[in-house]
């Protein structure tokens, strides 16, 4: 019977043992793991800093760019935690990753371009191909001139020049100035029987409403006629609260896009300086428009402008406003 327990007793023992052992190995197996990843974090950040990494940014924190072009804390710290430990704000094109609901997701390069627009007294935006996505009906509206007067002049023609007022486009088409007229009243009589078709960009919608709740003033000056960017706005925009409302008839002997007259007026009506007031647009004309005016400027590449027209760094992604 002794011999019995004693013999149990070295069974259970033993195993014990191996079990020890097995989850030792096991146990240093993963520890040697673990610091092969971390060194190979550590030696992939050395060799590249600017990629794979996740920066996560709390929306509570304000951030801002200094000098040298990086993205700091307003308290001056130039770190952001990443995977558990730090990395400077230099690191570029990299994606914060969204925790929670307190924190958001974006490129740094996007958040440059956030923190841009939000340093600022007043955001003045285009209607067309910024806010709103009308294309189809320009298209079919076109389509209903050039059925009604004869023309051989294919839309594509007529869209290099959008983003002028209507009349300075007919012009630059070279079309008689006596059927000007006649020719806006069949646009707008289509353009108005297809309202219904215009689709809102989403993103920027909500980017727009947030600017409300933080107190930014935001306008619309578009070379969009009274009475059709009133329709748009009521049908698609009547949750957002805009300052101005600036269109062609409301510059009386004023000059239209891509003269600055228009944002000069603005910046009037506001009692704002030209450095408090961004301007974003899609087009080349847009940009000439904030040019002239002495504005900063956003080109919105998700519009109907060819962006290699400006500058890249005026380019500003719908990303950016997430």
């Amino acid at each position: 019977m002794t011999s019995s327990l004693l013999l149990i007793n070295y069974i259970i023992d033993s195993r014990f043992e191996r079990n020890i052992i097995k989850n030792l190995n096991i146990a240093l197996y993963c520890l040697s793991l673990v610091f092969f990843l971390r060194v190979t974090s550590i030696v992939a950040f050395i060799q590249d800093p600017l990629k794979d990494f996740i920066i996560v940014i709390p929306d509570n924190i304000a951030y801002s760019e200094n000098k040298n072009g990086q993205i700091v804390r307003s308290d001056n710290s130039e770190q952001c935690w990443v995977n558990k430990f730090c990395v400077p704000t230099y690191s570029k094109n990299v994606e914060i990753e969204k925790i929670n609901l307190n924190y958001k997701k974006i490129k740094i390069a996007e958040l440059k371009n956030y923190y841009f627009m939000m340093n600022h007294k007043h955001i003045c935006f285009d209607l067309d191909g910024v806010i709103i996505n009308s294309i189809n009906i320009m298209k079919k509206s076109w389509d209903s001139v050039k059925s009604q007067f004869n023309l051989d002049i294919e839309f594509e023609s007529y869209r290099e020049h959008i983003g002028r007022e209507f009349y300075s486009i007919l012009e630059e088409l070279k079309l008689p100035k006596e059927d000007w007229v006649e020719i806006k009243n069949i646009y707008d009589l289509t353009s108005s029987k297809h309202k219904d078709e215009i689709l809102v960009y989403e993103y920027v919608l909500e980017f727009l409403k947030e600017l409300n709740i933080k107190n930014i003033d935001i306008s619309i000056y578009t070379s969009k006629t009274r009475k059709r960017t009133l329709e748009i706005i009521e049908l698609l925009l009547h949750e957002v609260e805009f300052k101005t409302i600036l269109t062609p008839e409301d510059l009386g002997n004023l000059s239209g896009k891509p003269s600055g007259d228009g944002l000069k007026k603005i910046i009037d009506l506001h009692e704002i300086e030209s450095n408090d007031l961004l301007y974003i647009g899609d087009t080349y004309y847009d940009y000439l428009t904030a040019k002239d005016a002495g504005v900063k400027f956003k080109y919105a590449t998700w519009g109907y402008g060819e962006k290699t027209t400006v500058n890249e760094k005026y380019w500003l992604d719908l990303d950016s406003l997430l």
